[in-house]
């Protein structure tokens, strides 16, 4: 009897344990999903973001319980199914592969191919409904992909997404899971799809890698370069916010560089990171005219574009305030202006520096720009000081090559690198360095590990960091 009240209780025990067991596995499982699923929303966030096109309404992320589209654009905004996040919840790189699929949907809802609305991720089971609808051609539909799939690799590596490089691999595993047959018809079949998105992988990564140098450019106060660079992403059908508005700066930056002083050696509430003081490049350029007047207009008109895709950015509204200040020739029209900007609602400190930039252009007292630094931001406390710049690194051009062991006639000697397509940029490898090069510029990208044991903090000003490493530009 003991025997068996012992067993019944243990029984009772064990189910209990299990019970307990399940319960704590369906929380941490949904508690786990939850995560992913907010994950999800993150990465959504961030791809609107680099897209930086409020010109269509954003569209509205929705998840859904339905087992048979993926993902797919609708009037109602981009859904993506549960399904296909738990498929991937928990895998190694989970971020790229649903990256590849949220920006491959809001590919087709920027590019407005609104005929593909509801065919689930352009592939999945829904995809029925359209290929009923003779209207397009299998080579239209591929297309309709082709560009999709590049749009997707270029705004998701903007954003930090190796979108395209996973991509093969969500769409196998969807094709897979959901039972979607490799072969419909008027639509690209499994294995034009893989090749479609290996195709723009290459296409991809030199846009990024020009985005990159457009950046690396304008800080290095190579206007005509940085102009080259974001014009190119723009004429390859790429629009966002942030492409126009480092396009105005390319013409900002560069008009007040021939302009005449004081004009030129101010530093102005531009929106720019690792703004420095160090002197503008006045070197006339092919590109650009002689006319400072022309090339702040020029950059005006592509802020404006810029706020035209999103009225509430930022950058543009603030760099817009200087082309717009830049344009008045007339005391007058300056006093104006800035007492506008009392009523503008814009930062206090901004309007000092505005403030004290009419100060000096006024010719005021020291005593006076010094009281008015003290209210301003940074750029204030710059003009107010006497030097022209900050105290730069002795460091030039041939220091920082013999510490990394680079050798001019080496780097002479080397082959000829690969062009990237339809531009003037070559690039090779010299050991762990990768060149991009013109006819008068290198740039060097160098491991960071390298520059951190080569180089103090303070010499490492010479250097340009972004999230995809460290440049540093060489003038031929």
């Amino acid at each position: 009897m003991n025997r068996l009240f012992t067993k019944i209780k243990f029984s009772c025990f064990s189910f209990k344990v299990k019970s307990l067991f399940f319960v704590f596995f369906l929380v941490h499982t949904s508690s786990y999903a939850n995560n992913c699923n907010e994950t999800v929303k993150e990465i959504y966030q961030n791809i609107i973001s680099s897209i930086g096109n409020n010109s269509l309404l954003e569209p509205n992320l929705q998840f859904s319980t339905q087992e048979r589209s993926v993902a797919f654009m609708s009037s109602q905004g981009i859904t993506i199914e549960q399904k296909v996040i738990d498929l991937f919840c928990g895998t190694e790189n989970f971020e790229d592969k649903i990256a590849y699929i949220i920006s491959h949907e809001l590919a087709h809802y920027y590019l407005e191919h609104s005929w593909m609305s509801n065919t689930g991720l352009s592939y999945a089971s829904s995809i029925g409904g359209f290929i009923e609808d003779s209207s397009y051609t299998k080579e239209q539909r591929k297309l309709a992909e082709t560009q999709a799939d590049l749009y997707a690799g270029f705004y998701g590596q903007i954003s930090g997404y190796n979108t395209l490089g996973y991509g093969s691999v969500a769409l196998s595993k969807v094709y897979e899971s959901y039972g979607l047959p490799k072969e419909l018809p008027k639509y690209p079949s499994f294995d034009e799809r893989l090749e479609i998105i290996n195709s723009r992988i290459k296409i991809a990564d030199d846009l990024v890698l020009l985005f990159e140098l457009g950046n690396i450019f304008l800080k290095n106060k190579n206007y005509n370069s940085a102009k080259y660079c974001f014009e190119f992403i723009l004429k390859s059908k790429f629009n966002s916010r942030e492409i126009y508005n480092n396009l105005g700066l390319s013409y900002l930056l560069y008009g007040i560089s021939i302009s005449e002083k004081p004009i030129s050696t101010l530093v102005y509430p531009i929106y720019i990171d690792q703004q420095t003081r160090a002197e503008v490049t006045t070197t006339r350029s092919g590109s650009f005219t002689d006319s400072p007047e022309e090339m702040i207009l020029q950059s005006y008109k592509l802020f404006n574009r810029a706020l035209a895709l999103d009225p509430s950015y930022l950058p543009a509204k603030q760099n817009l305030l200087v082309s717009d200040f830049l344009q008045k020739s007339t005391k007058n029209e300056r006093k104006d202006f800035v007492k506008g900007l009392q009523v503008s609602g814009i930062d206090s400190k901004i309007i000092s520096d505005f403030n004290l930039i009419n100060a000096v252009l006024e010719d005021k007292s020291s005593n006076k720009i010094t009281k008015l630094a003290r209210k301003g931001s940074y750029v204030s406390r710059l003009n107010a000081s006497n030097s022209n710049g900050l105290q730069e690194t002795p460091l030039g051009p041939e220091d920082v090559l013999k510490r990394l062991d680079i050798n001019l006639m080496e780097l002479i000697m080397l082959p000829r690198g690969k062009r990237i397509k339809g531009t003037r940029f070559d690039v090779k490898n010299m050991g762990d360095i990768q060149l991009i090069e013109d006819k008068k510029l290198t740039v060097f990208k160098i491991p960071i590990k390298r520059i951190e044991d080569l180089f103090t903090e303070k010499e490492q000003v010479v250097f340009h960091k972004t999230k995809k490493g460290i440049y540093y530009v060489y003038k031929r």
